[in-house]
């Protein structure tokens, strides 16, 4: 590979990392994003009047911001998604009679992204927001994926994405993880205490559909004072099932009608 075929991958890099940071920030002058990037003015300038130009950002008085057209274009990517087309009226319908804390998570490149979420307790104000991607290994929702995923793919996410802590109570050693995969397999679904988030109890259980690997799982979180031991392995294990089985008829039987 010479000098030219790298360059334009790394103008997209570029492009994508003043993206980023302007999402961040809110949006940002050509000063601000040519010292993030590590760019001349003259360059950088270049690069944000090529992205308004295509419709990816904007220009206002004060500097540069994301168009709306990242928007249009999360939303039709996720409307087009299976797992959400099929889960979306069933976690509707099992928030409004439970009154849970809703996730619905998909892996992809390794992470753990939101397609969907809903929370019904106003008070805790942390509802993941749709498209967010976050480490596998950190909440219930993406050991209950890594637990569903092939040996070598798990080994691959690990040793790629690594095992980085956000609480004390992550999971950083890979034996250990391990062995908490192992588990979930034996029970059918995962929990976390306060591992991704201080003071927030989970329990996640994957979305599986026959012939095809982990599409995602469901995750229900809720304070650690509410969601007690007896809740996570008694009384939450059981609803969740039942809404797997749900989603899982429901995928199947889209995934069949498709073929005939």
């Amino acid at each position: 590979m010479d000098a030219s075929d790298t360059v334009p991958i790394q103008s997209l890099r570029t492009a994508k990392d003043i993206v980023d940071f302007l999402v961040e920030n809110d949006g940002a002058g050509v000063t601000e994003t040519a010292e993030w990037i590590d760019r001349p003015l003259s360059t950088t300038h270049e690069y944000l009047n090529t992205l308004t130009g295509i419709g990816y950002l904007i220009r206002g008085d004060d500097g540069y911001y994301v168009s709306s057209l990242h928007l249009s274009v999360g939303t039709e990517v996720r409307s087009q998604d299976p797992l959400y087309a099929a889960a979306k009226p069933e976690i509707d319908k099992f928030a409004a009679e439970t009154d849970n804390n809703i996730v619905l998570l998909k892996e992809e490149s390794g992470y753990g992204v939101t397609l969907y979420s809903i929370e019904n307790d106003d008070s805790m104000r942390i509802q993941p927001r749709a498209g967010n991607r976050n480490y596998l290994h950190i909440n219930a929702g993406g050991k209950a994926i890594l637990a569903s995923l092939p040996h070598e793919r798990v080994e691959a996410i690990v040793e790629n994405v690594g095992l980085d802590a956000v609480t004390e109570n992550t999971i950083t050693d890979r034996e250990t993880l391990f062995e908490e995969l192992e588990t979930i397999r034996e029970v059918g679904y995962a929990v976390s205490r306060e591992e991704d988030i201080v003071g927030i109890h989970e329990i996640a259980i994957p979305i599986l559909v026959e012939d095809a690997r982990n599409i995602g799982s469901i995750l229900v979180y809720g304070p650690a004072s509410e969601f007690t031991d007896e809740r996570l392995t008694e009384e939450l294990p059981e609803a969740l099932r039942r809404l797997k089985n749900v989603l899982e008829f429901n995928l199947t039987y889209a995934q069949y009608s498709t073929t005939q």
